[in-house]
């Protein structure tokens, strides 16, 4: 159920096709993709065939309140699991140096944290989300 709480905005199709497109990229080469729970609610007209389409992709989703997430709606992450780990396992010395898990589960639980804009944990964050090269 959607809550009344946040504003929502009228999008079109375009622009639904657009900000999902985040989400069904998710790969190899994007191991990464995330919306805010009130904008994914709003664009996708069946959230349940969504969701379900990319776990037969394999892909893992999770999602995480206000809280756990510093987004005020909170957010849905969809991720490659394989793409992801072998990312933070290239990155482990990264990781540990900014006492960050090295896990996929507890990486996403940490991105609320952010980094520095020119640390190597922001560099690999950027490469999570296919934005720089792995």
């Amino acid at each position: 159920m959607k809550d009344l709480r946040y504003k929502y905005t009228s999008y079109s199709q375009s622009e639904k096709d657009c900000l999902l497109a985040d989400l069904k990229r998710v790969g190899p080469k994007k191991p990464l993709g995330y919306l805010p729970l009130s904008v994914f609610y709003e664009i996708t007209s069946n959230v349940k065939d969504f969701l379900s389409r990319l776990t037969i992709k394999g892909l893992g989703i999770i999602e995480l309140d206000e809280n756990e997430s510093n987004i005020l709606s909170g957010a849905i992450f969809v991720y490659d699991r394989s793409s992801l780990e072998k990312l933070l396992n290239k990155h482990s010395q990264t990781l540990k140096s900014q006492s960050w898990p090295l896990d996929t589960n507890g990486f996403i639980r940490c991105l609320k944290n952010g980094a520095r804009k020119e640390s190597e944990l922001n560099r690999l964050i950027n490469c999570a989300f296919g934005i720089e090269p792995q």
